[in-house]
C-alpha cells in the first residue's frame, strides 16, 4: 500500500501521482480523494484518467484529510496492492431507472459474493441516494461491508455546488455514484453523538426529500414545537437554522438503532426537506446534541470498536466524516480525531454530503452529522 498527499490540487501533479503509480506492479487499483480542485473538471482530468492502466475509483468532497488533517484542497492518491472492481451508476436523478437490476448486473459481474468491501461515492445532489442504499442492501445483503459518502464541492459562505464530482477510469461524472468493490470484508463502525429528547412520532405524509406531516400535523409546526420546548428559545423562521444546528430527526429502527437525518430547509407549506427520503409511516423522534456528546461518543465508540481488532500491517483508516458536524464541531474537531486516530495505523479521510455505511451485521443506512471509521485491508 502507498499513500500519497498531494497538496496544490492540480490535474499535472495528479497525473505525475497515478503515472508513478502505474508503473508500480504491486499498485493493483487506485482510490483517489479530492478536496474543492478547481482544475478537476472533465476537460482536464479525463484524459489523465483514461490513460491510468489500473482501476480507479475516487470523488472530490468539501476536504480530504491525510493523517489528522484536513485538506480544502488537495488530493490523497492511495495505492492498492489489491483489486478493486469499479462501475458507474449514470443518471442518479432519474426516477425512471431501475437500480435494483442496474445494481444485479454489478453482483453478475463479480467474480465472488460475500465478504467483500463496496466503496459508494455519489454526488450528494443526486436524488436517488436512498434508493441506491436500499437496492444494495437488497442485493448484497449485510455480509459484506460498506462505506463512503456523498461527494460534492461545498464552502460554508457559499454553500454546495453541484458539479462533476465522482470518478473512475471511465471519467468524472455529475449527477451519478462510482461503486468500487474490494475482494476484502472490512470492519466499520458508525456513531453520532445526538440523544433522544422527544416522544416517538410517526410520518404520516411525504413527498420525495420531504415529510409533509407528523401524526397529521404540519412537520415545520411538529418539529419547531419540539425544538421551543426543549430549548426555551421561540423558535421563528428567521432563527431557526441557528437553533436547529443542535438538533435532528432520528428514525428509529429495530433494535434500538438510531438514524440521524439533518433539516436542509423548510417550505412554504410546511414541509421539512432532507438530504435523503424518510419513508412514510417511519418511527421517528427529535434528537439533540453537543460537542461534548458529539465527543463522548467517539471515546466510547472508538473504544468498544478497536478492543480486539487485529491492526495487521498494510491496514488503513479510512474516515468518512459528516460536514456539517465539521463545522459545528469547530477546532474541537481535533478532540474527536486524536480519539479516532489512536491505533498506529495511517489514516486518510473526506468531509461527505451524507454518510453511507453498514457493520457487516445490519442495515446499509445513509447518515446525517456521523462518522465512520473503516478498517480497510490494503494487501
Amino acid at each position: 500500500m502507498i499513500i500519497h498527499l498531494e497538496t496544490t490540487g492540480t490535474v499535472p501533479a495528479l497525473e505525475k501521482i497515478l503515472h508513478d503509480f502505474s508503473k508500480d506492479n504491486l499498485v493493483k487499483s487506485i482510490i483517489i480523494l479530492a478536496g474543492n480542485n478547481q482544475e478537476f473538471i472533465p476537460e482536464k482530468l479525463n484524459p489523465v484518467l483514461r490513460n491510468t492502466s489500473v482501476p480507479v475509483i475516487g470523488g472530490v468532497f468539501p476536504a480530504v484529510m491525510h493523517n489528522e488533517i484536513f485538506y480544502e484542497v488537495g488530493t490523497v492518491v492511495i495505492g492498492l496492492s489489491k483489486l478493486i472492481e469499479n462501475y458507474v451508476i449514470r443518471d442518479m436523478s432519474n426516477e425512471d431507472i431501475d437500480l435494483d437490476t442496474i445494481v444485479e448486473e454489478i453482483g453478475i459481474n463479480k467474480a465472488t459474493m460475500g465478504n467483500e468491501t463496496f466503496f459508494v461515492f455519489i454526488d450528494g445532489f443526486s436524488s436517488l441516494q436512498g434508493q441506491l442504499v436500499d437496492s444494495l442492501f437488497s442485493i448484497f445483503g449485510v455480509v459484506n461491508s460498506f462505506i463512503g459518502g456523498g461527494a460534492g464541492y461545498y464552502h460554508p459562505g457559499t454553500g454546495i455546488k453541484s458539479k462533476h464530482c465522482v470518478f473512475t477510469n471511465e471519467g468524472i461524472f455529475a449527477d451519478s455514484a462510482v461503486i468500487g468493490v474490494l475482494q476484502e470484508r472490512s470492519e466499520i463502525c458508525v456513531a453520532h453523538g445526538f440523544n433522544k429528547i422527544s416522544k416517538s412520532y410517526r410520518v404520516t405524509d411525504t413527498c420525495e426529500k420531504q415529510i409533509v406531516t407528523i401524526d397529521w400535523k404540519p412537520a415545520l409546526e411538529t418539529y419547531m414545537q419540539i425544538l421551543q420546548e426543549d430549548s426555551g428559545i421561540e423558535v421563528t423562521k428567521d432563527n431557526f437554522f441557528e437553533i436547529d444546528k443542535c438538533y435532528s430527526i432520528g428514525i428509529e429502527k429495530i433494535g434500538g438503532d438510531t438514524v440521524v437525518r439533518q433539516v436542509l430547509a423548510f417550505d412554504k407549506d410546511g414541509s421539512l426537506s432532507f438530504t435523503v427520503p424518510i419513508p412514510n409511516e417511519s418511527s421517528i423522534c427529535v434528537l439533540r446534541g453537543d460537542k461534548k456528546s458529539m465527543l463522548e461518543a467517539v471515546k466510547s465508540t472508538t473504544s468498544i470498536f478497536y478492543d480486539g481488532l487485529n491492526m495487521l500491517d498494510g491496514k488503513f483508516l479510512f474516515l468518512v466524516y459528516c460536514v456539517g458536524r465539521y463545522y459545528f464541531m469547530g477546532d474541537d474537531i481535533q478532540k474527536e480525531i486524536v480519539w479516532i486516530n489512536q491505533k498506529d495505523m495511517p489514516l486518510v479521510g473526506v468531509l461527505s454530503l451524507g454518510e453511507i455505511a453498514n457493520t457487516g451485521t445490519n442495515f446499509i443506512e445513509s447518515y446525517n452529522k456521523s462518522f465512520v471509521i473503516g478498517v480497510i485491508n490494503a494487501q
